[in-house]
């Protein structure tokens, strides 16, 4: 994965391989450790929200305005 050089933000952008997925909601803290382990991923069509958990193990990269997963969409609404 690559470290990105400014924090990851919610509200950024989150790219599957094959087009735009939503934005980052928010994240899921392990209370132990303290590390992120899943983004929340906010889909938001015309009339409806959807939040899709994903396990930082699908990041491919993270810019800084911007999460590219390894997943296309329609592997992403296999996980809602």
């Amino acid at each position: 994965m690559n470290v990105p050089r400014n924090p990851l933000t919610d509200g950024a952008a989150v790219m599957a391989r094959d087009g735009r997925a939503g934005k980052v909601d928010e994240f899921v803290i392990d209370a132990q450790t303290g590390v992120i382990t899943h983004l929340v991923v906010r889909e938001t069509h015309w009339w409806r929200h959807k939040e899709i958990v994903v396990p930082v193990s699908e990041i491919s990269e993270i810019e800084e305005d911007e999460v590219i997963l390894k997943l296309d969409r329609r592997e992403l609404e296999n996980l809602a």
